[in-house]
């Protein structure tokens, strides 16, 4: 059984589209994101991994929580 006979023939307004989305291209562009190793500055302004920002961020809630519905 012959496969191709089930796909449908381009028209030559589709034809002409497509080469000409195939003939465009973008540019690339430079990255310009600053590179991140995964620490964070603490009020102190010592490095601290972010986990440990993160689980004092979570205690800090806890408290906050617990004494407001006190």
């Amino acid at each position: 059984m012959d496969t191709r006979s089930r796909v449908r023939e381009l028209t030559s307004d589709e034809k002409q589209r497509w080469a000409f989305i195939n003939q465009w291209k973008v540019e690339e562009q430079g990255n310009d994101r600053i590179p991140v190793d995964g620490a964070v500055s603490n009020k102190e302004g010592r490095v601290v991994p972010r986990s440990m920002v993160r689980r004092q961020h979570q205690l800090n809630y806890k408290r906050w929580s617990q004494a407001r519905s006190d």
